[in-house]
């Protein structure tokens, strides 16, 4: 979102002169039961339960056209979402198989009945009930992934903690995170009390995949300023580099506009790029984010103001 959930959905479209929903699905492949086979074979689900894998595979319009062929006319003016109200199918919803016929473009499609509802579906989109559908399956993975979080985050350490203060930090979840919050939270342990963690996450490449992902750990120790800088060269190759920093006016300015979880915080306005401060300082911890925003207002925050200072200490190294 398995490190960090990120289910890949890919849109299967029809082209036809009928409208078939072209919500994302996932394709599975590993079925026990092939509703995609011979037609011979396929005649006898007729009268099994199916569950909906996803329900991008439906065709609401079917009942408006000879696209198919249904057993009756009674079915086929039932078989449309103009005829639902406000059901409509969806992934997990268990029915029995009515009919199995090929269209016209030699697609196999199914009609079920779901309680009273007539529904043409895509053979892809159908599993046995057994099986786990796109969403629950989704489910069990985000479980899976709470509890590694959960885990990852045990201790007095917040750097490791997922969504403190719902500021998203991506803990533990790529190599450039785990070996940073390592290093991070071990300074802590030494009994080093002003340590910042600064992310810029850039998002369009996936989590940990681009070149221009950065993660820097600031502290302070016995009154001198070090930087520990991450990064990757042009092969995606980890590189780690070292120097003394003196970031201190980057503190002053924290203590000076009293900043704390209660500021201002900038509303944001890019999915793709975002800066993250993780701040302890003696006992308080502060943390923000930031990301390049149309917002007007956000650049007059204090604590974008703050964000800049971060970012201008680091690129001036």
């Amino acid at each position: 979102m398995m490190k960090f959930l990120m289910l890949i959905l890919s849109v299967l479209c029809v082209n036809t002169m009928y409208s078939q929903d072209t919500s994302s699905g996932l394709s599975t492949n590993d079925e026990p039961i092939d509703f995609c086979g011979d037609m011979d074979n396929l005649k006898t689900f007729i009268g099994t339960s199916v569950k909906i894998r996803h329900n991008g595979g439906i065709y609401s319009k079917l009942n408006k056209g000879d696209y198919i062929s249904f057993p009756n006319d009674s079915i086929k003016h039932l078989a449309g979402k103009d005829m639902w109200g406000d059901f409509y199918p969806q992934s997990g919803d268990t029915g029995v198989v009515i009919s199995v016929s090929k269209s016209k473009y030699d697609e196999i499609i199914y009609v079920i009945k779901i309680d009273k509802y007539y529904v043409p579906i895509k053979c892809s989109y159908l599993v046995n009930i057994s099986e786990l559908s796109d969403d629950e399956r989704w489910k069990l993975e985000y479980s899976k992934w709470e509890k590694e979080r959960e885990t990852y985050g045990k201790g007095e350490c917040n750097f490791k903690k997922h969504n403190i203060n719902n500021i998203y930090n991506r803990p533990g979840i790529t190599e450039i995170d785990s070996i940073s919050e390592d290093f991070a939270c071990n300074l802590k342990n030494k009994g080093i009390d002003t340590i910042m963690l600064v992310k810029s996450i850039f998002h369009h490449h996936g989590p940990g995949c681009s070149v221009l992902d950065m993660v820097c750990v600031l502290w302070y120790d016995n009154d001198e300023g070090f930087l520990r800088y991450y990064s990757f060269n042009e092969e995606k190759k980890l590189i780690i580099q070292n120097q003394k920093l003196d970031w201190y006016d980057v503190i002053k300015y924290y203590r000076k506009k009293e900043l704390n979880q209660n500021s201002e915080m900038p509303k944001g306005g890019s999915h793709l790029h975002n800066t993250v401060i993780q701040f302890y300082l003696g006992k308080e911890f502060f943390n923000c984010e930031y990301s390049w925003s149309y917002n007007k207002n956000d650049k007059k925050l204090e604590v974008t103001k703050f964000v800049e200072k971060v970012k201008k200490v680091i690129n001036d190294r």
